[in-house]
C-alpha cells in the first residue's frame, strides 16, 4: 500500500500491510482493514489478548499510556511488546500478533466485531473438599454422587437464600 505523509504503514508479519492514520491504534487499523485481531476486553487495556511484538519501528509508536503501563508492569511485558489497543501509530512499523492460533482465529471469526466478553461485578465461590480424593477412591460411585448432590444442594440453597444466582458453564449445557 502506498503511504502518504498523512498515513503510516503497519506490516503484520505473515499477513497484510495496512495503512493507518497518525495516532490511530494498531488494533483499530487492523480491524478496519479486516484483519481478525483478538481483543477480549473490547480494546480497553483490561486484558493482554491484543498484544503484539514490535519487530521494527518501535520508535514509531506513541508511548504507553497509564493503563497500558499498569498492565505491562503487571504482566512484566518487555518494551517491544505492546497492546495493540493502546499502541498509537506515528510512522511505519512491523509487528507480529502474539495471540494467534487456530483457537484464536476461531474466537475472532466466530463473534461479531467487538469484545469477546463483558465485565461484570460478580462473586465466584470456589470450594475444595478436604480429603476428597481418598474418599472417592474408597467409596462407591453412587455414594460419591449422592454426597456431591447433597453438598451442592446445601451450598446452592445458601447462595439462593442470599439473592445469589447459580450459572452453569457453557460446556455443561
Amino acid at each position: 500500500m502506498a503511504q502518504s505523509s498523512n498515513t503510516a504503514q503497519i506490516v503484520f508479519e505473515g499477513d497484510l500491510s495496512v495503512t493507518a492514520l497518525p495516532g490511530e491504534t494498531v488494533l483499530h487499523a487492523a480491524l478496519e482493514a479486516g484483519i481478525p485481531h483478538v481483543h477480549a476486553c473490547g480494546g480497553h487495556a483490561r486484558c493482554s489478548t491484543c498484544r503484539v511484538l514490535i519487530l521494527s519501528g518501535e520508535a514509531n509508536l506513541g508511548p504507553r499510556d497509564e493503563s497500558e503501563s499498569r498492565l505491562a508492569n503487571r504482566r512484566e511485558l518487555p518494551k517491544n511488546v505492546r497492546l495493540a489497543c493502546r499502541a498509537q501509530v506515528l510512522g511505519p512499523v512491523t509487528l507480529r500478533r502474539l495471540v494467534k492460533d487456530d483457537s484464536d482465529a476461531e474466537l475472532a471469526l466466530g463473534h461479531a466485531p467487538g469484545a469477546l466478553g463483558r465485565e461484570a461485578n460478580v462473586a465466584v465461590m470456589f470450594t475444595d473438599l478436604r480429603d476428597f480424593t481418598p474418599f472417592v477412591a474408597a467409596s462407591l460411585p453412587y455414594d460419591v454422587v449422592h454426597l456431591l448432590n447433597r453438598y451442592f444442594r446445601a451450598t446452592g440453597d445458601a447462595v439462593l437464600r442470599n439473592r445469589g444466582r447459580i450459572c452453569s458453564p457453557r460446556w455443561m449445557s
